[in-house]
């Protein structure tokens, strides 16, 4: 017999504690040391944004995206941070990474 083991298990109890602020803070905190990254995974956006700080994580139940960007042209950096919690059923990551594409996006054509 196989039992799917994919459910949440104990989100409420284990990981995920920081806030999405605390999460943003972090990450441009991070900014200034040799973590950043080139666009890599954001390449889509190459001319809106040209560094990044990355931290994200998933288990069942649980996503979370956050990006410390700089602007390409402003050379400001911004933070996107969503977490996405559901302790009945496993979240699938690709809606949360299409609307996390979708903001960066959006904030750096704000920022032209």
């Amino acid at each position: 017999m196989c039992v799917n083991r994919r459910y949440p298990r104990y989100i409420r109890e284990l990981e995920w504690f920081y806030t999405t602020d605390e999460l943003c803070a972090l990450a441009l905190e991070l900014r200034e040391t040799r973590l950043w990254k080139g666009v890599g995974k954001l390449k889509r956006h190459a001319p809106i944004w040209d560094r990044y700080v990355f931290k994200g994580g998933s288990e069942p139940g649980v996503r979370n995206l956050t990006y410390a960007l700089r602007h390409k042209k402003n050379q400001g950096w911004y933070c996107i941070s969503v977490t996405w919690n559901n302790p009945r059923k496993e979240i699938k990551g690709r809606r949360l990474m299409q609307l996390v594409r979708r903001l960066t996006r959006l904030l750096g054509n704000m920022e032209r």
